[in-house]
């Protein structure tokens, strides 16, 4: 049985190439850590993608 997170990563890896314009917004900042070792599993060769907790989208968008 696979996670959400990484459910969620399969489907958005099918339609996305290159996360240059890719930010991941997750509620914790637990949740960033999940996300970043599951796409690390699943990608082999590039960049990750911009990950923000709420805390931090909140600041960017507020400045």
């Amino acid at each position: 049985m696979q996670s959400f997170i990484s459910e969620t990563l399969d489907a958005i890896l099918k339609t996305t190439k290159s996360f240059e314009d890719v930010v991941f917004i997750l509620p914790s900042q637990r949740a960033k850590v999940f996300l970043k070792q599951t796409l690390k599993d699943k990608i082999s060769v590039g960049f990750l993608p911009e990950t923000l907790n709420i805390e931090q989208f909140i600041e960017q968008v507020s400045a």
